[in-house]
Order: C-alpha cells, then sequence, then structure tokens
C-alpha cells in the first residue's frame, strides 16, 4: 500500500474508533498510546497515522510549530537542541524549563502537546503522583471534559517522605531489591497495614508494581519538591473528582482536601475501608465511581 493511501487508512480508522469507542489515554514518560475497549471488554490499542501501536512522548519545537511522537524522536540526536524528551519526570517542577528559539516551554507544555494529538476531549484520570500530573496538565489541556484524581500526593506541610526513607528505596532498587523497595513504600509512605500489604501480594498486578519499583524514589523526590499553589489551580472549570480512601492516612486527607478547596470545580467522594490502591484491592468500587463520573 502507499504510505500516503496508509496514512489515510489509519486516519480514518482513528477517527472511526475515535468517535464510537469512550478511549483511554496512557500519557507515559518515554511512550504515549491510546486505547479502547472492543466489544468483548478487551483492550484494543489505536495505531497513530504512522501505523504505530505506540507515540513517543517527545515533542519538538521549531519555527513556531510542535512536531510530536517518532518524527521528533527522530531529530533527538540531529537537532537536540529543538526536541524535548521525558518531560513527564519534570512534572511539578517549576524550575525544570527548555528554552528553544528564545520562547521557554515546561513539562506540563510538552504533556498538553502530546495530549492535543487526540482531536476529542479529554478525560484526565491520575492516581498519587500521576495524580499530581494530571493536575499540572489540566491548567493547559484546551479540551479537557472531566478529571479524576486519586489521592494526589501534595505536601502541606513540608516532605510527605522523609529523605532518608527515599534513599534507603533507592538503595534497595539500586541492590535489585525491588520487592523489598515496593512494601517499604507500601509501608512507611502511604501506611498499609501489613494485612492489605499480603492482599496486595496476591494480586495479578503485584509483578508489575514490583518491575516498577525502581521509579518511587524518583517521584517521591519529585512530589517532596512541588510546591502546591492554591490559586492557580482555580481556574480550572472542567468537573473533577477527587478519590480518597475512607482508611487512608491523615497526610493524604489533607493533601486531598486542599486541592478540592483550590478547585471550585470540584466534590470528593471517600471510598469506605479502601487506602492507595483500591483499583486493586476493590476494582468493582473505584470502577463504579470513575465511569459513573466520567458518564454523567
Amino acid at each position: 500500500m502507499p504510505l500516503e493511501a496508509l496514512h489515510t487508512s489509519l486516519s480514518l480508522f482513528q477517527s472511526a474508533m475515535l468517535t464510537t469507542h469512550a478511549v483511554g489515554i496512557d500519557l507515559g514518560t518515554t511512550y504515549s498510546c491510546i486505547a479502547y475497549l472492543n466489544e468483548h471488554g478487551e483492550p484494543v490499542s489505536i495505531p497513530n497515522q504512522e501505523g504505530e501501536i505506540s507515540t513517543p512522548s517527545v515533542v519538538m519545537y521549531e519555527n513556531g510549530e510542535e512536531i510530536v511522537g517518532t518524527e521528533a524522536l527522530r531529530n533527538a540526536i540531529m537537532n537536540p537542541q529543538h526536541v524535548v524528551q521525558n518531560a513527564k519526570r519534570w512534572m511539578g517542577d517549576p524550575k525544570k524549563q527548555w528554552v528553544i528559539d528564545k520562547k521557554t516551554y515546561n513539562s506540563v507544555d510538552v504533556s498538553a502537546a502530546i495530549l492535543g494529538l487526540v482531536p476529542l476531549s479529554v478525560f484526565l484520570l491520575g492516581h498519587s503522583f500521576g495524580a499530581v500530573c494530571s493536575m499540572e496538565v489540566s491548567l493547559a489541556v484546551q479540551n479537557l471534559a472531566k478529571v479524576v484524581l486519586y489521592e494526589p500526593m501534595i505536601p502541606i506541610a513540608g516532605p510527605i517522605t522523609p529523605p532518608q526513607l527515599v534513599d534507603r528505596m533507592q538503595t534497595l532498587s539500586d541492590a535489585g531489591k525491588h520487592e523489598e523497595a515496593l512494601t517499604t513504600f507500601f509501608r512507611d509512605v502511604v501506611r498499609m497495614p501489613e494485612i492489605e500489604i499480603a492482599r496486595a501480594r496476591m494480586l495479578s498486578s503485584w509483578s508489575a508494581r514490583v518491575a516498577a519499583a525502581h521509579t518511587i524514589s524518583r517521584e517521591l523526590r519529585e512530589v517532596n519538591k512541588y510546591v502546591f499553589k492554591s490559586e492557580r489551580f482555580s481556574r480550572i472549570a472542567s468537573p473533577v473528582l477527587l478519590l480518597l480512601g475512607g482508611d487512608s492516612p491523615a497526610f493524604v486527607s489533607e493533601g486531598t482536601n486542599a486541592v478540592h478547596a483550590a478547585i471550585p470545580s470540584s466534590r470528593v467522594t471517600i471510598m469506605p475501608g479502601q487506602q492507595h490502591i483500591a483499583m486493586d484491592t476493590a476494582p468493582a468500587v473505584f470502577l463504579r465511581e470513575v465511569i459513573g463520573f466520567f458518564r454523567n
């Protein structure tokens, strides 16, 4: 098939999926993708116009134009001064900026450019550090419909996690003890009871959490540095649902309530008996709240 015809075919397929299905967007640090649920309830990835299942989370700024994805990634070597990669890692850090052609960009600008690839309204769902990222992106995305923030990690009275504890988890990860780093996070940071940790170990998602445990220390450091300025978020007009576990520690509810007070269009829903990972420990409860909010 000629390249132009392939692009046209993929564009038509993508448009059809976006207009007939609710889609989910994974805004990743290195790659992003869009998927929908088919008639069997199975997730199906939607290819981009290049035929790729995932799109590099890379943006090139040149001559006032934003170029997102593979073409931007190709230019990362030849034209690095115009390319931004891994911007999500700096979400919430007001000091991190990229100056390109005398114009300044931050991690929110870059993430908004990636989300801007979706031609329809965007529904954002963020959890923990991801909820903080979603808050920041909400300030820049033009096609934002609704937002769900599940226990955003907001430091209210100093760092959430003592630096020495973050260092200990980093040491465990560096030594390949990823499972121990993960259980340390659950036990000492979000203060999950031992019985809940034992239940989490039995879930199918446990191995994936262990595999990603090396990212926890980096995210906790970013959370500790995050400066929450409530007045910035008062201009979010889209409906926002704040989810909070009924058994979550006080510092989590304090952060959630601070966000609620800052966003006039927000409301808080408490999930009784839950803590920081209700999507795993009580998926029916979690999905009922999220899907109900998005549909209504």
